[in-house]
């Protein structure tokens, strides 16, 4: 994992001066990062050139033991600088590109007609042959639950905490501190929630935890963890893993995406983003004859 990789380089010396980055005009913050287009700062060449070469060192190693290497870049930056991380059709990058247009543009009041605009961007945009990701979650930004709502906590993701429903501290201690997000995971309903025997934790255990934890989660009849658990499973079978995607949207309520693998079959998978149930006519009318067997997860 290479982290914050669009600032690997900077622009060259021009008469033995660094160019000027032009003033972005949405913050009169001049300590704000905002306050500049960094032009001259990201998203150099000179970046994509060195993440070709470490992808040719990884694969050097792979040839002599068989070991697969795996590199995951990390960059908050646009669609086509985040593509060419993958390649530039001569040489190989990096297997995993970070995609975080979910994370970094969906929120509480986010629909259904959001979420499949941001999924259709990457996919519009990946290279044949690549594989997509979702990043939903990590340790730099609100906890899935307090940044789209409880009613989404559900949705498939796996990072640390988020598969247990886990929201953010309530003491934020600043506006911009990460530190809500990481606070201890909530094992049990012990002494800080069963993640130490320390008379204190670094940072403070979430006031929810004696309700909100794994041991209550896995003995209660539903929970968000016992969900996560069943998505896993199902995540694993070839025909949702595989094959051809085919996303769509019949309002604002509604995501179904068809997965299609030769010789396999297909699925229909509808995600209700409303909280009223919603009529099967939009799924007999995107995709005829999918519903002749349902299960609702």
């Amino acid at each position: 994992r290479i982290d914050a990789v669009p600032y690997l380089f900077e622009s060259v010396e021009v008469n033995n001066r660094y160019v000027d980055e032009p003033l972005s005009r949405a913050t009169e913050d001049t300590e704000n990062p905002a306050y500049l287009i960094h032009d001259q700062t990201m998203d150099q060449p000179e970046t994509y050139d060195m993440i070709y070469q470490w992808r040719a060192v990884l694969d050097e190693y792979t040839a002599k033991d068989g070991q697969s290497r795996i590199m995951m870049t990390e960059g908050y930056t646009s669609i086509p600088y985040v593509m060419k991380f993958f390649g530039d059709g001569e040489r190989n990058g990096a297997q995993i590109p970070f995609n975080f247009q979910m994370i970094s543009n969906l929120r509480k009041t986010s629909n259904a007609t959001d979420f499949a605009r941001y999924a259709n961007l990457w996919l519009d945009n990946l290279p044949a042959g690549r594989r997509s990701n979702w990043v939903l979650g990590n340790h730099d930004n609100n906890r899935l639950g307090s940044r789209l709502g409880e009613n989404k906590i559900d949705l498939y993701g796996i990072h640390w905490v988020d598969h247990a429903g886990l929201r953010a501290s309530a003491d934020d201690y600043t506006l911009y501190s990460r530190d809500p997000a990481r606070t201890p995971m909530q094992w049990n309903d012990e002494k800080n929630a069963g993640f130490s025997t320390a008379a204190k934790t670094w940072l403070p255990v979430a006031s929810n935890y004696k309700k909100l934890n794994v041991k209550a989660q896995n003995a209660a009849l539903k929970s968000h963890l016992k969900l996560f658990k069943r998505l896993t499973t199902y995540r694993k079978r070839q025909i949702l893993t595989e094959g051809d995607l085919d996303l769509k949207t019949t309002d604002t309520n509604l995501v179904l995406y068809k997965r299609k693998v030769d010789k396999v079959g297909y699925v229909v998978v509808v995600l209700n983003f409303s909280d009223e149930p919603q009529s099967l006519a939009a799924i007999k009318q995107q995709f005829p004859g999918a519903y002749s067997r349902l299960q609702v997860v």
